[in-house]
């Protein structure tokens, strides 16, 4: 599988690629690892994935997980259908996911979904526990992990960014569009082919 980007495109084989995706929930929570293993197996939900015809997974993380991706635990894992995954860790669990997906030609998306485990989505992309500083310095952990795997394809920045956050007022400490533009630069210098998703106010 050889995916590139190319402007806004996503690009195989000099063809564009039209993107059909879903959300696999579970990093972004104090569960430390994708959502309904305590009940099937981890390859009966990729295959589901496949077999409905869908090319992309968004994977939804918590910054905080970020910092702790080689320390926390998976929780909530059915070891009759997955045996042997209670043992892991959230770095070992995301990576299988995406080295799993690669095998069946399925792009991954990441997404800084929340800032710390099961919390709320914060209005802004920082708050007074997490800097812009140290989103940058999350996101580019999570880059530089997966940039040698070429179904990464894209970098969700932020999930909903509301209330509070404005677009091109030209304060600093609101404006989303102009912090989307300041951590997207940091993240394309680690993996320039990654496409850069920006969710609007």
């Amino acid at each position: 599988m050889d995916f590139y980007t190319n402007g806004a495109s996503l690009t195989y084989n000099n063809q564009d690629v039209m993107i059909k995706g879903v959300n696999w929930f579970g990093f972004d929570t104090d569960l430390y690892c994708v959502h309904g293993l305590w009940q099937v197996s981890f390859a009966l939900l990729l295959s589901f994935i496949k077999k409905n015809n869908f090319n992309a997974i968004r994977v939804p993380i918590s910054l905080e997980l970020t910092y702790n991706l080689d320390n926390y635990k998976v929780r909530s894992i059915n070891t009759a259908v997955n045996p042997g995954m209670d043992q892991w860790t959230s770095g070992k669990m995301l990576d299988y996911l995406v080295s799993e997906s690669k095998k069946q030609n399925i792009l991954i998306m990441l997404d800084m979904h929340r800032l710390t485990a099961n919390g709320g989505i914060t209005p802004l992309w920082y708050d007074n526990t997490y800097s812009e500083q140290k989103v940058i310095d999350g996101w580019k952990i999570l880059v530089s992990r997966y940039k040698n795997y070429n179904n990464v394809f894209a970098a969700d920045l932020k999930n909903e960014p509301h209330d509070s956050a404005s677009w091109g007022t030209g304060n600093l400490a609101t404006d989303w569009n102009s912090a989307a533009e300041r951590i997207g630069n940091e993240i394309l210098k680690i993996n320039p082919k990654l496409l850069i998703f920006v969710e609007g106010v």
